[in-house]
């Protein structure tokens, strides 16, 4: 289990399209992914939530901790849980950490910002009592407890402080960019970019794993064999239609 921390790919468990390393993600603060697994195996408990944007590695972290920890990686998203009906959605959230076991499983619950509001800004009394039965049941909870959320802004500032870590997952660093670039395109990780390429890859700033999975998923899909300059092109589409979703007008 400890190889999965020190640079070994771990297997592959969704659609990933390339195998997930710790040495892609890029978190902020300075907590190494080793130093969390360590403080979780002293304590056996803690709450964490991991924020950023789609595709820089929260879910495979999770995953990571869970294969680490042996322990079961129970995932469940807010979609999984939303009632129509007033008080189920509450009764769903307790039922979660009821029926999980805290010494052997580890609980991911992704899209929470769909739980955790402002209160300052709830107009409807539900809002406000789906974040406090979440947060009374991460105060209780005797396990470990991984929140994930693409989308910090708007979380209730009460629901942020309970949490033991927040861990800001970015986009790649320049040196990891290249880094994957030259295994997931290159097929050797070791090998240099060059430099033409690897001009063009230092503009692109929002790359992430993600995006790597994307582009290796549709060379699988496609039965295609891509050149490095054909792979960034695909690299670069990817990153120009985060930018174009980003400025839409719904």
């Amino acid at each position: 289990m400890r190889s999965l921390l020190h640079g070994a790919p771990t297997p592959p468990r969704r659609r990933p399209g390339i195998a997930f390393d710790v040495a892609f993600l890029n978190l902020a603060g300075g907590i190494a992914p080793s130093a969390i697994v360590q403080a979780l195996e002293r304590t056996g408990h803690a709450s964490l939530c991991f924020y950023g944007p789609p595709g820089t590695g929260k879910t495979a972290f999770a995953e990571i901790l869970a294969e680490a920890l042996d322990r079961e990686l129970i995932v469940r998203r807010a979609s999984d849980l939303i009632s129509p009906y007033v008080g189920e959605t509450e009764q769903n959230l307790a039922r979660l950490f009821r029926d999980s076991d805290p010494a052997h499983s580890l609980l991911l619950l992704d899209e929470v910002d769909s739980f955790l509001g402002d209160r300052r800004d709830a107009r409807h009394s539900w809002e406000r009592t789906q974040v406090n039965e979440l947060l009374q049941q991460m105060e209780h909870y005797p396990g470990i407890f991984v929140a994930a959320t693409n989308l910090m802004s708007g979380i209730d500032p009460a629901a942020l402080r309970r949490f033991d870590f927040k861990l800001h997952f970015r986009a790649l660093a320049p040196a990891q960019r290249l880094a994957l670039f030259a295994r997931e395109a290159l097929g050797d990780a070791t090998l240099s970019v060059p430099a033409d390429l690897a001009r063009h890859l230092a503009t692109l700033e929002t790359l992430t794993p993600g995006d790597f999975a994307t582009v290796a998923r549709q060379r699988t899909l496609l039965a295609e064999t891509l050149a490095p300059e054909q792979f960034l092109r695909r690299l670069t589409a990817e990153c120009r239609m985060k930018g174009e979703a980003r400025h839409s007008v719904v």
